[in-house]
C-alpha cells in the first residue's frame, strides 16, 4: 500500500507542477492518473483487510470530476 500512496502523491505533485508552469494539458492527464491511485488508496481494492477511508471520498470524487471535465474540454477542442 505504501507504493500506491507514493504514486498518488507523486502524480498529484507532478500535476500541480505542470499546472503552475502553464501546461494544463499534461497537468490534467497526470491528475487523472493520480486520481486512479487515490481511488485505490481510498478503497484498497487489492488489500481487502484494510479499512476504507470514507473521509477522502467526497474530495476525491469532486477533484476527479473537475479534472475529467477539463480533460473532456481539451479533447473536444
Amino acid at each position: 500500500m505504501l507504493i500506491i500512496e507514493c504514486f498518488a502523491s507523486l502524480f498529484t505533485i507532478l500535476a500541480q507542477w505542470y499546472f503552475s508552469k502553464g501546461n494544463s494539458k499534461t497537468g490534467v492527464r497526470l491528475a487523472l492518473v493520480g486520481q486512479c491511485f487515490w481511488i485505490e488508496f481510498i478503497f484498497g481494492f487489492g488489500f481487502p483487510d484494510l479499512p476504507i477511508h470514507y473521509g477522502l471520498i467526497p474530495a476525491d470524487l469532486t477533484i476527479g470530476v473537475i479534472h475529467l471535465r477539463a480533460f473532456m474540454k481539451q479533447v473536444v477542442r
